[in-house]
């Protein structure tokens, strides 16, 4: 009931940052928007940048996983630091199950793969239209081969932001739409993550927005690492209760 009951909660945290972000930059209403002149779609002293362009900016770093022979399937372990591959990946959040893990030594080894909080992780192949937002709780991750990461070199450039955007359907359409081939599976590359185009609000509006938004995603961290925590209590506990070692 505890799991269910913060999952509940996760969900409208979620939901209240998806429609603050939807009222201040879809729907343009943001504080002061009743005094902001808007030309072709964007507010004075607002910009809409492709990634390409913040790349070229050193605004924006992509790192593509690491190549077969520096990641190889002999290097798993059973513990360790995580890597996050394509099946880990929803909708800007973790799907831990089925995680693997390679040795201290390995993650050293890999330092330009390992992940910071903020980044963002998106799969090269099939799941095109999903991406992780990594959390403080992921700090140290490794990224996988199957994954190409996106780093915010810029306090201009919100990840969260960036996140919340591609969680809305049009975004999801579009990718699918890059990336499809009749041939193969649907597959990501830098050159068409450099398409996406960027929304870049004024310093003032993007440090109002993320400093709410932060506070959401930081609740829903907590909620889900204690889950984390529940679940682990609960595979524990239940077998012994079954088998009546632990009475009630």
């Amino acid at each position: 009931d505890l799991i269910e009951n913060n999952r509940r909660r996760m969900a409208l945290l979620e939901e209240a940052a998806r429609q603050l972000y939807r009222e201040w930059f879809v729907r343009l209403r943001f504080p002061g928007h009743e005094h902001t002149p808007i030309t072709n779609g964007i507010p004075k002293g607002w910009q809409r940048l492709s990634i390409a362009a913040l790349v070229e900016r050193d605004e924006v770093d992509l790192q593509t996983g690491p190549f077969g022979t520096q990641l190889k399937a002999s290097d798993y372990t059973e513990s360790g630091a995580p890597v996050i591959n394509v099946r880990n990946i929803g909708f800007g959040e973790l799907r831990p199950e089925k995680l693997e893990f390679v040795p201290e030594e390995v993650a050293e080894r890999l330092q330009q793969h390992v992940l910071r909080t903020g980044d963002i992780v998106f799969g090269r192949k099939g799941a095109v239209d999903r991406h992780l937002l990594i959390r403080s709780t992921q700090e140290g991750w490794i990224q996988g081969s199957d994954c190409i990461r996106m780093r915010s070199c810029s306090s201009r450039v919100s990840t969260l932001l960036m996140s919340l955007a591609f969680r809305e359907t049009p975004h999801k359409q579009w990718m699918i739409t890059q990336c499809s081939n009749k041939a193969t599976m649907a597959s990501l590359n830098q050159e068409v993550l450099g398409r996406i185009e960027a929304l870049l609000p004024s310093q003032l509006i993007l440090d109002e927005f993320v400093n709410i938004a932060t506070d959401a995603f930081r609740q829903i961290g907590n909620l889900w690492t204690q889950n984390e925590r529940l679940r682990a209590a609960r595979d524990l506990l239940l077998p012994r209760l079954m088998s009546g070692e632990v009475k009630v």
